[in-house]
């Protein structure tokens, strides 16, 4: 191959494609648990209604309610991944090699945000705080004289898993009134890391127990496991429906860039091409109500 700053140019055209061939084949758990917001400045402020208000028969005048308000902020944090390509390569015809690592930063710049929700997750216990200021999986989270809880305290099992399932359907808005998080749409959903797959399976995958004896929690919940999920740590919500427990911020999609011509210092220097992708966006807690969460 004849290189010049033309011929590596025309290269970076198809590893841009198989970028984008990683990037979109690429299956990341956040979506169906993440509210995805367009940002469109450095920080965003969210003025949280603590719940969801409710219908009455209008009898006189509007009743308007006076539902806690919160402001919550997300920043932007700047996200970059870089690769470098010794020039030879493309002399000796060897862009094949180079190829897979072009897919491989596609799937990786999908997959970043997993690893912001798994940070969410296992931060949810102690320091995540949500938008009323306690732990995101609290027992003490505040409502009008009294307190509701999205934390469940047990090892998985029916017995836990049934208690999770009873704290969303007693779940309130601020006000105290009832909110009914599985009409909104959305599947009921039991997440969990490694440890607990076979477990989880068990529970709510297995049409029969020990002895053929019917399993009571057989589909209740849909399953997904989380590889970025430790311990025995596991999560049930509504997912995938249009309100949603987490935050997922994007201000700009990471898109691939190159240094790639005989001036670049980097060619220059150290006769080697540089790609890099780069991005902003930040994750956050939003509904808890959505959500329980066990340590385990």
């Amino acid at each position: 191959m004849i290189v010049n700053g033309r011929t590596i140019s025309l290269a970076a055209v198809g590893f841009r494609a198989l970028y984008k061939q990683g990037f979109e084949n690429a299956a990341p758990t956040y979506p169906d648990w993440c509210q995805v917001v367009n940002s469109t400045g450095d920080t965003e402020t969210y003025v949280l209604v603590d719940g969801l208000p409710q219908m009455r028969e209008w009898v006189g005048e509007r009743h308007v309610k006076n539902l806690r308000a919160f402001d919550y902020s997300l920043r932007n944090r700047n996200w970059e991944m870089t690769v470098s390509v010794h020039r030879n390569l493309f002399e000796d015809d060897q862009i094949g090699v180079i190829k897979p690592r072009f897919v491989g930063m596609g799937a990786a710049a999908r997959l970043h945000p997993d690893k912001l929700f798994a940070d969410l997750l296992s931060n949810g216990f102690s320091t995540g705080k949500g938008y009323d200021k306690v732990a995101f999986f609290s027992a003490s989270h505040p409502l009008d004289g009294a307190v509701q809880s999205n934390l469940v305290s047990g090892a998985l099992a029916s017995d836990m898993l049934n208690d999770g399932i009873k704290l969303l359907r007693q779940m309130k808005n601020y006000a105290g009134e009832p909110i009914d998080v599985f009409a909104y749409g959305g599947d009921l959903t039991l997440m969990v890391g490694p440890a607990l797959e076979s477990t989880a399976r068990a529970l709510v995958l297995a049409e029969y127990g020990d002895g053929g004896k019917s399993n009571m929690d057989f589909n209740r919940a849909r399953l997904k496991v989380n590889n970025r999920i430790t311990g025995n740590a596991w999560f049930l919500g509504v997912a995938g429906g249009p309100i949603r427990p987490f935050i997922h911020q994007v201000r700009r999609q990471p898109e691939v860039i190159a240094k790639d011509q005989p001036s670049d210092d980097c060619v220059f220097t150290r006769n080697e091409v540089e790609y890099g992708a780069d991005g902003r966006w930040e994750m956050g807690y939003g509904m808890y109500q959505m959500v329980v969460g066990s340590a385990g």
